[in-house]
């Protein structure tokens, strides 16, 4: 119990920002393993799953499989990413949503949806003249490909919200921040069908680890939907 008090000061009085990962957890599992010695779960977490994110990221059927944590335990660590993701909209509605005229501005604004997602996610902003945000509508998880994205959502989503304008966000979860072929099929096929119902397709975003690659920025959006390759 003195141990579990000093740390508690320690982050009460510096943060987390010294901590070390096994640190964290430790902190984190206090509340929902009330006795016994954590460290040790702590650092099995961090040698089973390499990481605080890889713990934090891990699915919970694979945290069960760690010595000392319960469902409870594992239960209270996932939820900690979608606290974060709702921490992070939050704080983004409290600046003031402004008009998305650039990638970068698009970027921050669609960060905050995939933190703690393990899974390719695909989402589309809905604009409306102004360049404002009117909805960050969830579409799919999964492999992203033209066949399987179901195009009727996104179509839904921007009819739903009278949008005159989107842009798609998908996140690549192995860290490569390239487009690939079904990618650029997608972004074809979605910038077609919502040009026929009078909504420009601006940019698809991919997001990996805090970076990201515009299409608008690095291919011609109008060219892409209207080349037949």
């Amino acid at each position: 119990e003195g141990h579990r008090e000093r740390l508690r000061r320690r982050f009460q009085k510096e943060g987390l920002d010294n901590f070390e990962p096994h640190e964290v957890l430790e902190l984190l599992l206090f509340y929902v393993i009330p006795r016994g010695n954590v460290n040790h779960i702590g650092h099995r977490l961090i040698n089973r799953f390499g990481s605080l994110a890889g713990v934090l990221n891990a699915r919970y059927e694979e945290l069960l499989t760690v010595d000392g944590i319960g469902e409870n335990a594992a239960l209270y660590l996932k939820i900690i990413p979608s606290v974060c993701r709702r921490f992070l909209l939050s704080s983004v509605q409290d600046k003031g949503i402004v008009p998305l005229s650039n990638s970068s501005l698009a970027h921050e604004y669609a960060a905050p949806y995939f933190i703690g997602r393990t899974v390719e996610t695909l989402y589309v902003i809905c604009l409306n003249n102004a360049g404002m945000p009117i909805e960050c509508c969830y579409i799919s998880e999964g492999t992203i490909n033209a066949t399987q994205v179901d195009m009727r959502k996104i179509v839904e989503a921007v009819v739903r919200n009278n949008a005159v304008a989107a842009i798609l966000c998908h996140n690549h979860p192995d860290g490569l921040a390239r487009p690939s072929p079904e990618d650029i099929a997608v972004t074809k096929k979605a910038g077609e069908i919502l040009e026929s119902i009078g909504v420009v397709l601006l940019d698809h975003l991919i997001l990996v680890d805090g970076d990201f690659v515009s299409f608008h920025d690095t291919i011609d959006m109008e060219d892409l939907r209207h080349n037949n390759q």
